[in-house]
């Protein structure tokens, strides 16, 4: 089967090359969409959550506090803020953690 072949032909040599790189392509902007389509569902469910909030009037921080719980922010937002502002770096507190007992 392989013996009939005509390696040579330059168009069969280029679908060769041309189907791997063009099937890469095609699941790079498929995996670029889906990410895109993730983060504004994630968004609206996230102004949807705000808006519910405000209207049963919870405090900002309350807000930002279950904002940061709900969607996984390490950090609410103002407290990373306050952090940074008042000289106490994210590194030098993640390696205070980091280091064993002596």
């Amino acid at each position: 089967m392989l013996a009939q072949v005509d390696w040579s032909s330059s168009v069969f040599v280029m679908t060769l090359i041309m189907l791997p790189v063009m099937g890469g392509i095609v699941i790079a902007i498929i995996a670029i969409i889906t990410d895109q389509r993730r983060k504004m569902q994630r968004d609206d469910m996230e102004a949807t959550l705000k808006m519910e909030m405000i209207e049963r009037n919870y405090k900002a921080e309350d807000i930002e506090r279950i904002l940061a719980a709900r969607f996984g922010s390490r950090f609410p937002r103002g407290e990373r803020r306050n952090r940074c502002e008042h000289g106490a770096s994210l590194e030098s507190s993640h390696s205070e953690s980091q280091q064993l007992p002596t």
